[in-house]
């Protein structure tokens, strides 16, 4: 890893900052940002999770 990026990282940490280095990191990041905001999100145990699945 270069410097500049060790530097970037670190200081990304310190202020507290999220750090993504992939596009699905960031994509997954706006869609759950996203839902934040839209109070679209349904809170739901493991089981009822694997219940919906079958």
């Amino acid at each position: 890893m270069s410097n500049t990026r060790q530097t970037s990282r670190k200081n990304a940490i310190r202020l507290k900052i999220p750090y993504l280095t992939t596009l699905a990191a960031a994509e997954a990041a706006a869609q759950g940002i996203e839902a934040i905001n839209s109070d679209s999100i349904v809170v739901k145990s493991l089981q009822e999770f694997h219940a919906a699945l079958n």
